[in-house]
């Protein structure tokens, strides 16, 4: 009995030992690994749950957080829910102190990186410190977050890639040694990094391998990007520091796919390179007239320069094809942009959207309708400079000269140099075919060049041709109201006009105009006598207009027409006309035609029959009273109609 209560006191003491001596085994493990942890990452502030072995050659650490001490807010940077250590670890080797971490696997990790006030990032506050002596051990990862707010706040927008899975190992590990030194630096070997993620409707699928080398501040990198969903939303999610680099894109959503590298140096600082292409893309510009749809494009960039080749797109009706050179990533930087469209509608927007210098083109002719056009943009970080081709079909114009509408105009138009040309346009005028080319280029303020134009056919003399004889924006011009004065009706030709302006200092634009009368009728205003079935000429030159080989007949009487007048900025223009009829009747509209005073011996005489021949000359001179003088001639021999 003693014997067996002796083994049992034994048995009893050795389970009590052994359970304390396990507690304190494990005890020790936890502050092993917080010391371990504390002179790895030196300026963090570690906290770890529970740790315990698992076996002689594993140890498992629960909730490891890791926080900045510089950083503010000091919330956890990494975040771990289990953390596997590999390799020495049995109780021998820790009594002795000779542990040693091979392998690490990490389940469960989140990482929160940020931008903070020293412009450094949040990840960067935990850069390890080698033990010396030790190895650094290979690490796999799984089941891992990456989250990248647009800012310390706590309202910043957040991008997540999840299920983010990989490796990282050293790189010529054996070779990791103490270098003697005063402060014994620690030797810290690059380490190579390969991974995979996802993000769920932002990334399919990002592969990257690389190598960092902490000690050196370098590191490269490689991979793909499979079906990035590009947006608005992401840019704004993004920090500053890397948005800017893709304000040009800011209104573009597509998907994209690409190859890259991406480096830092210390001597160049980060380098990158990506190219790839886009697809199921929309891009709404406020410097491009149309949204674009169904957009795609290959596209190469790099630290000063982003390329786009063989883009195309549409808006409504109208295609588009695109290439172009960005020579940065700022809002003012250099750029060509090569594009041709087709079907494209020129409206209000596509105004709005040109250089203040085109908009004045622009509304010099309001064009309207639909263009082909190959168009070359360069722009060097202050003006653009504008090459273009525009190929006209069923297009309408409103040129400020002469704004008489012509419509269906088909022809090439061309713009290079600030100057706006073309060598032929065919339209319709008042349902007319008319032809034009011109040359209008800026200087100064002033607008010079030359416009011709003539139709092919009779223009109806009606209310928009008349308003057409002032320019547009301008106060009534003198010539229309002495026109209007006139009343004419009927069909006009225009054999040729021409509006011409040299040099910026010249007063006005110098007009050459013959129009051919096809067949008219007037009522001047201050002898309203009617002249019907009138043909002939009105020729101006300059300011100087006057007619040639007029005539007309009112019944049977045949009615000849000459004169002249001159352009002014007075509001009366000089004019002098003549009038020569033959056989005329004496009716009343003749009568009431006549000056009052003439009216007055005409009630006297009360003549009838008909007038061999009277001539009537009217003058004005601005700032005087019209000036009209009548002559009546009566022949008897040549005069076979009874009268009195």
């Amino acid at each position: 009995p003693v014997l067996l209560l002796i083994i049992a006191l034994a048995s009893l003491a050795t389970m009590l030992w052994y359970r304390a001596f396990l507690g304190k085994y494990n005890q020790g493990l936890h502050n092993s690994v917080v010391e371990n942890l504390n002179r790895l990452f030196p300026d963090s502030i570690v906290q770890i749950g529970s740790v315990s072995a698992d076996g002689p050659d594993k140890i498992i650490v629960n909730n490891l957080r890791l926080a900045s001490v510089v950083a503010n807010p000091k919330r956890p940077i990494v975040t771990i829910h289990r953390v596997v250590l590999h390799g020495d670890l049995d109780i021998a080797h820790w009594v002795q102190k000779t542990t040693r971490v091979a392998h690490v696997d990490l389940h469960g990790v989140r990482i929160d990186v940020w931008r903070n006030s020293a412009g450094l990032w949040s990840i960067q506050t935990l850069q390890p410190h080698p033990i010396p002596n030790a190895p650094p051990p290979s690490i796999n990862f799984q089941d891992a977050t990456l989250r990248l707010f647009s800012d310390a706040g706590s309202a910043a927008n957040v991008l997540s890639f999840s299920d983010l899975q990989g490796r990282m190992e050293p790189v010529g590990a054996n070779t990791v040694t103490a270098v003697p030194s005063a402060r014994s630096a620690i030797h810290k070997p690059p380490m190579a990094v390969q991974l995979s993620c996802r993000s769920t409707g932002l990334l399919k699928r990002l592969e990257l391998t690389g190598i960092v080398d902490v000690e050196q501040q370098t590191w490269n990198a490689e991979g793909s990007i499979d079906s990035l969903n590009f947006s608005p939303k992401l840019l704004e999610a993004m920090p500053a520091e890397l948005s800017q680099y893709l304000s040009q894109l800011s209104g573009l959503e597509c998907l994209a796919s690409s190859r890259f590298r991406v480096a830092r140096t210390v001597e160049q600082g980060v380098s990158f390179e990506v190219q790839g292409r886009i697809s199921a893309g929309r891009l709404r510009d406020s410097r491009l007239p149309y949204p674009l749809d169904k957009l795609s494009a290959d596209f190469f960039c790099k630290n000063q320069i982003l390329q786009l080749r063989s883009m195309r797109a549409s808006s409504g009706e109208a295609t588009l094809e695109l290439n172009s050179d960005i020579m940065g990533f700022g809002r003012d930087v250099p750029m060509v942009i090569h594009a041709e469209a087709k079907n494209l509608e020129i409206d209000s927007r596509m105004r709005e959207s040109l250089p203040a210098s085109l908009r004045e083109h622009w509304d010099r002719l309001q064009p309207a309708g639909r263009v082909d056009g190959d168009i070359r943009l360069t722009f060097d970080g202050h003006a653009w400079t504008p090459i273009a081709s525009i190929h006209c079909e069923r297009v309408s114009i409103k040129p400020w000269l002469f704004p008489y509408p012509v419509n269906d105009i088909h022809g090439q138009i061309r713009y290079q140099g600030g100057t706006i040309s073309s060598e032929r346009l065919n339209g319709l005028a008042g349902g007319q075919p008319v032809s034009s080319n011109f040359s209008l280029s800026q200087q100064g303020k002033q607008w010079i060049g030359k416009l011709d134009l003539q139709s092919e056919g009779a223009l109806a003399i009606d209310e928009p041709l008349l308003a057409a004889l002032t320019p547009e924006g301008k106060e009534t011009s003198g010539v229309e109201r002495f026109v209007r004065s006139l009343r004419p009706r009927g069909t006009i030709q225009v054999n040729h006009a021409t509006f011409e302006k040299t040099t910026a200092e010249s007063t006005g634009w110098n007009r050459n105009i013959d129009i051919q009368v096809l067949s008219g009728s007037i009522k001047y205003d201050h002898f309203r006598y009617p002249i019907h079935e009138i043909q002939g000429r009105i020729v101006g030159q300059g300011d100087n207009w006057w007619l040639h080989q007029f005539q007309g007949r009112n019944d049977s009487g045949q009615i000849l027409c000459s004169g002249n007048w001159s352009l002014s900025d007075d509001v009366e223009i000089p004019f002098d006309l003549r009038f020569q009829a033959t056989a005329v009747p004496i009716e009343e509209e003749l009568q009431r035609a006549l000056p009052k005073e003439v009216q007055y011996v005409w009630d006297e005489l009360q003549p009838s029959g008909s007038i061999d021949r009277v001539e009537v000359q009217l003058n004005k001179v601005p700032g005087q009273p019209l000036t009209t003088r009548v002559a009546i001639e009566e022949r008897s021999e040549t005069n076979q109609q009874a009268g009195r």
